[in-house]
């Protein structure tokens, strides 16, 4: 399958300026009305869906990301927000970085920053933060890891996690929050992959809260008063 066949393009309502859209990355299909109502929560009137498991198996989400900027470039897409859902997110964070210029705002919804690692690499941690030159070695065995540039993300990043995440997500959620300048982190208890509530009022709810906050804003960490939902502890490791 090609990487043409798995973009969508759809036209909403939204009465936000042409050239400003909201691209969904995800790993599954989502429908158009689905699609509508993330719309419908920023008031966008362009979506672009990437499916990526439509994509080739031998495109890497740095090759996604590429392929993608390619595609919004063509689509005069000037001011960018990002939902990334599971491994789509990946291809989110890598896309942000590529167009840091022109993403606006990001969600990530049960992010990893690299997969769960086994335990050679868990102790092959532990060694590079004794002794910090294993980074480069590091590479050679894992797959994707963006845990070197996330502090170079710096425009605003709501962070979900679903309540049927694993363990691990959840972990790398609290990791994500500490790494990135302006972010926002929030635990749903409405939405999950398994059930039928992918656009669950409460997700709609902090999609909609999110997307209203002003881009332009100090570095550093955003109040967290900004976006409504419960204050979740950022404590973890990656």
């Amino acid at each position: 399958m090609g990487f043409n066949s798995a973009v969508r393009h759809i036209k909403h309502h939204g009465k936000g300026a042409l050239c400003e859209h909201l691209v969904v990355i995800a790993e599954r299909d989502i429908s158009n009305v689905e699609l509508c109502s993330f719309a419908s929560a920023g008031n966008f009137a362009n979506v672009t869906f990437l499916d990526v498991k439509l994509v080739a198996t031998d495109n890497s989400d740095e090759a996604c990301a590429d392929k993608l900027c390619e595609t919004l470039l063509r689509a005069d897409a000037k001011r960018i927000n990002l939902i990334g859902i599971g491994g789509g997110a990946s291809v989110a964070l890598v896309l942000a970085r590529e167009m840091s210029k022109s993403v606006r705002r990001m969600v990530i919804i049960d992010a990893e920053s690299r997969s769960e690692p086994r335990l050679l690499i868990r102790l092959m941690d532990v060694c590079d933060k004794l002794v910090p030159m294993g980074m480069p070695f590091l590479f050679s065995f894992a797959g994707f890891d963006c845990r070197f540039f996330l502090h170079s993300l710096r425009m605003p990043v709501l962070i979900l996690t679903s309540s049927h995440a694993s363990n691990y997500c959840k972990e790398q959620s609290k990791y994500f929050h500490r790494k990135l300048p302006n972010s926002y982190l929030r635990e749903l208890t409405e939405w999950g992959f398994l059930g039928d509530l992918f656009c669950s009022p409460e997700l709609l709810r902090e999609l909609a809260s999110f997307f209203s906050i002003q881009v332009k804003m100090p570095q550093g960490r955003v109040s967290q008063n900004q976006v409504r939902g419960p204050k979740v502890a950022s404590e973890g490791s990656a």
